[in-house]
């Protein structure tokens, strides 16, 4: 693919959900502007009087009218892009299964989150952000511990890889440094897209390697233990842990914050409570505000571990151009942007650009 064609489809892929991102977000205004969300709490408890089920609806109103302008946004970006740019090896029947797969399982990931969060509000008023804290990040590390066994089998088949030399080496890579896996385990990403990816997935004793057949298929064994020697440079410099514990100090400070300014609101639109259905709305837009501003400072402490990553790696192989030739096959592979804007990649890169990975490695 050339490099123009390259550079059309990474800005489609950032821009058109962005753009459908603030879309939501200016709705949002307009539904409490408008008092759009008032008549939807009146309807909601014209069918129930019950505070939990009138919630429920409320929230399934909003994710039905969201889900309806979404789907068309999806197609193209996720499919006809995909497809477009012949990345995609999935039937439109396909995509639509996985899609409804997704749907079932955030359902009902999402829906039980939300009972307990509007339990807290009716319970803790302007406290509320304090338990909540502690439930996301409580579930957030469950879910961590239980995605490589429950949920991702659901989209792909998992299989202990075969090449018994491949898989040696990587396990007695992580013997080295001390680091239990639960296996080496290939997918079938292949039925999906022409695309690779591997890496460490679990916390605890569902720690396992994971490697698509299509990385298995385009790179040498050399090139896949440098892959991995790198994601064991994160588990090692713990980057795992420290990114949680700084991902809960923002969550925690941005809930606290989207609270004061959620009160604030609340009483100057003359609602009654913080949970008072029709004000939920401004909420979504204080978090949506707050995860806008928050994400450059995110990406660049990512950044930041992605190249003490690199130089573990570079440190435990034996020759770097096994590193260097991995990265750019994964570039060519996955048609990465190799020199983005700079001001793109600062404000959504949660790596760097692989032009400046590759310069590190050179130099290395």
């Amino acid at each position: 693919m050339e490099n123009k064609d390259i550079k059309h489809y990474h800005r489609l892929k950032l821009w058109v959900p962005l753009l459908e991102s603030l879309f939501f977000f200016f709705m949002m205004i307009l539904v409490v502007k408008f008092d759009v969300s008032i008549y939807l709490e009146n309807f909601v408890y014209s069918l129930t009087q019950n505070d939990t089920f009138a919630f429920l609806l409320f929230v399934l109103i909003f994710s039905i009218t969201g889900s309806l302008f979404d789907f068309p946004i999806s197609y193209y970006v996720d499919y006809t892009l995909e497809k477009k740019y012949n990345f995609s090896n999935q039937s439109i029947g396909n995509w639509i299964i996985d899609k409804i797969k997704a749907l079932i399982v955030s359902t009902l990931i999402t829906f039980p989150i939300l009972i307990v969060f509007y339990f807290v509000l009716l319970e803790f008023g302007k406290m509320w952000w304090v338990p909540v804290g502690i439930l996301l990040f409580l579930f957030s590390t469950l879910l961590a511990r239980i995605a490589p066994t429950v949920i991702f089998p659901i989209f792909y088949k998992f299989i202990p890889v075969e090449d018994s030399d491949l898989k040696d080496d990587l396990i007695v890579l992580c013997q080295k440094y001390n680091f239990d896996i639960e296996g080496v385990f290939k997918f079938d990403m292949s039925k999906k897209t022409k695309k690779a990816n591997a890496g460490f997935a679990g916390i605890g004793k569902s720690k396992r390697i994971i490697i698509s057949d299509t990385l298995l298929q385009n790179f040498n064994k050399d090139e896949i233990i440098s892959i991995f020697a790198h994601e064991l440079g994160h588990y090692k410099l713990k980057h795992l842990w420290k990114l949680m514990i700084i991902n809960f100090i923002l969550v925690f400070f941005g809930l606290w914050v989207s609270a004061i300014v959620y009160d604030h609101l609340v009483l100057k639109f003359g609602f009654q409570s913080v949970s008072q259905l029709a004000a939920l709305p401004m909420l979504f837009i204080i978090l949506y505000v707050y995860g806008i501003l928050t994400l450059p400072i995110s990406n660049l402490i990512s950044r930041k571990y992605e190249y003490e990553a690199d130089k573990f790696a570079l440190s435990v192989i034996e020759n770097k151009t096994d590193f260097i030739s991995a990265l750019k096959k994964l570039g060519e592979i996955n048609a990465s942007d190799t020199n983005p804007n700079p001001v793109i990649e600062f404000l959504f890169y949660d790596h760097p650009s692989l032009s400046k990975r590759i310069a590190f490695a050179e130099k290395f």
